[in-house]
C-alpha cells in the first residue's frame, strides 16, 4: 500500500480547515502518513495527537501563495526521490502534478470561476493558481468535488476538453454525533436567526445584517452573526464573534429557529448540512449549493437584495411549522448517501 502525503497548505481557515481537521481526526488506520499544514496569521493551528501522523508545519505567509510553487516542487521531488511509493492528496484546490500519483481535493471555487479574470495584469496571483491547475487536469489520477454542482463547474472550466483524471465526487457528513456542548448564550430573540459566517465578502454579511433590519418588528425576528464587527445601529442583530466549531454547533442546537445563508458563493456549505442534522429550515440565496443540499426545506431569495432576503424570511415565518416538517424528513433522506470522514480515506488509499 501506498504511503499518504497530505498536502493541506491551502487550508486555512473556515471550512477548509474545518474539513481537513476532521479528515484527520478521523484517521484510524495502522500505517504512518505526512501532512502539510498551515501556520496562518492568528488562526490556531490544527490539534493532531495521533502517532501514525507526522505534522510538517509551513509558515503560509512564505509558502502559501506566490512561494507556493517552491513548496510544490519540493513536494513532487519528495515523492519522486523517495523509495517508498508516495501518494499525493491536494487538499488545496491546486499545486504542481509532476511525478507520482495525485489527487486534487477542489473545495473552493473561486479558482474555477471563469467570470473572474486572471492575467498578469487583471489578477496574477490567480493566473499562477490557474496555471499550476492545468498540471493536475493534465497528469493526476484523480480530481475529487464535494458536490455535483462543483463537478458541473469544473466541467464548464474545461470547455469541452478531456481530462486524464478520474473524477470523483464524494459528499461528506459531518461528524456531529459525538456529544455537543450546550449554547453558551441565551436566546436573544423570539425567532433567531443564525448566520455563521467567516467574513470574507463573498459571504455578504451586509447582507444579512441589513435584511433583519427592514424585517417587520412585530414578527420579533433577531439575527445573530459570527461576524466580529460590531454594528451599533442595528439592535435586532447580535454580534457574536469569532465562535468555534463545537461552540456554532451548539448555538444551532439549542438557539437557532432558522438558518439565515447569504453566501454568493461555496462548494459544500458545511453550516448548511450542520443546520439540516437539526433539522433547522433555512433562507438561502437561490444558487446551485444552496439548492442542492436543502432541496424544498428553504426558501430561496432570487435578488441579494436586503428587501428579497427580508421577503423570503416572512414567508418562512409564516409556515414555519411545514418548512421545519420538511427539513426533519430532508435530513434522514440526506444523510443516508453521504460518506463520513473515516470513509474518505478508502478513497484516498484506493485511487
Amino acid at each position: 500500500m501506498d504511503k499518504l502525503l497530505i498536502n493541506g497548505i491551502g487550508c486555512t481557515t473556515g471550512g477548509a480547515k474545518i474539513v481537513l481537521e476532521e479528515l484527520l481526526k478521523s484517521y484510524d488506520y495502522d500505517r504512518k502518513i505526512i501532512v502539510v499544514i498551515p501556520i496562518y496569521k492568528n488562526e490556531s493551528p490544527i490539534k493532531i495527537s495521533n502517532t501514525n501522523i507526522k505534522v510538517i508545519k509551513v509558515n503560509h505567509f512564505l509558502f502559501g501563495n506566490y512561494g507556493r510553487i517552491v513548496l510544490e516542487f519540493i513536494i513532487n521531488f519528495y515523492a519522486l526521490s523517495n523509495v517508498n511509493r508516495i501518494k499525493i492528496i491536494n487538499m488545496s484546490n491546486y499545486g504542481l502534478c509532476l511525478f507520482g500519483k495525485h489527487l486534487l481535493y477542489i473545495h473552493s471555487p473561486h479558482i474555477l470561476d471563469s467570470t473572474i479574470k486572471s492575467s498578469f495584469f487583471y489578477n496574477p496571483q490567480l493566473m499562477v493558481k490557474r496555471e499550476m491547475l492545468k498540471s493536475y487536469i493534465k497528469n493526476a489520477e484523480a480530481i475529487c468535488f464535494q458536490t455535483d454542482h462543483m463537478k458541473d463547474c469544473f466541467q464548464t472550466y474545461l470547455k469541452g476538453k478531456n481530462v486524464k483524471a478520474k473524477i470523483l465526487v464524494i459528499r461528506p457528513k459531518p461528524n456531529i454525533s459525538i456529544k455537543i456542548e450546550s449554547s453558551r448564550f441565551p436566546s436573544a430573540f423570539e425567532n433567531e436567526l443564525f448566520y455563521p459566517s467567516s467574513g470574507f465578502s463573498h459571504k455578504r454579511e451586509d447582507l444579512a445584517i441589513q435584511s433583519i433590519s427592514i424585517t417587520p418588528s412585530e414578527l420579533n425576528i433577531g439575527l445573530s452573526i459570527t461576524a466580529t464587527t460590531i454594528d451599533g445601529r442595528y439592535n435586532n442583530t447580535r454580534f457574536l464573534g469569532k465562535l468555534s466549531h463545537n461552540q456554532v454547533l451548539a448555538f444551532l442546537k439549542d438557539n437557532t429557529k432558522a438558518l439565515l445563508f447569504t453566501s454568493e458563493r461555496e462548494t459544500l456549505g458545511l453550516p448548511l448540512l450542520e443546520a439540516l442534522y437539526f433539522g433547522i429550515p433555512a433562507i438561502l440565496p437561490n444558487l446551485p449549493y444552496a439548492r442542492e443540499i436543502y432541496g424544498k426545506a428553504a426558501i430561496y431569495f432570487d435578488e441579494p437584495t436586503p428587501e428579497s432576503v427580508s421577503k423570503a424570511i416572512v414567508t418562512l415565518f409564516h409556515d414555519y411549522n411545514y418548512y421545519k416538517t420538511v427539513a426533519q424528513l430532508k435530513m434522514r433522506k440526506e444523510w443516508n448517501h453521504r460518506l463520513t470522514w473515516s470513509d474518505h480515506w478508502n478513497y484516498f488509499y484506493s485511487f
